[in-house]
């Protein structure tokens, strides 16, 4: 644990200086996700104000509804199943949780659009074929 600890604080002993050339000054701009968010959530600690109120109440609701699924007071996955052809087990199902979502909302319309087309396409065209 002396060794992860460690190992931590120089991960952002070596980030805070190198913050502006990664993230605010960098051309093009980030293309993915977990870029994406990253650079949002430094830039509003830098604004203050509203955007890190949004910040934070992002990750209290992250937090409430993380809780709430650990004690099964909510269920963010819903589907069903069937028997494909009669001795495949099959499932359809459909998970709201709050992480993927904020996935969602960060890559955007086009980019998630196209991951449920190929998921749709795996599941009821690839799958049956094999």
């Amino acid at each position: 644990t002396l060794l992860a600890l460690l190992g931590g604080l120089m991960g952002i002993m070596m980030s805070v200086p190198i913050r502006r050339a990664l993230i605010e000054e960098i051309q093009p701009p980030l293309k993915f996700p977990e870029g994406v968010a990253t650079a949002q959530v430094l830039r509003a600690g830098d604004e203050g104000g509203q955007a890190v109120w949004a910040v934070v109440a992002g990750a209290a609701l992250g937090a409430v509804t993380k809780t709430l699924t650990t004690i099964r007071a909510y269920e963010p996955i819903s589907g069903f199943g069937w028997l494909y052809k009669g001795k495949y087990p099959s499932y359809f199902g459909i998970n709201v949780a709050a992480s993927l979502l904020a996935v969602g909302y960060i890559v955007g319309p086009n980019v998630g659009t196209v991951l449920f087309i190929g998921a749709v396409l795996q599941y009821f065209v690839a799958m049956p074929i094999s």
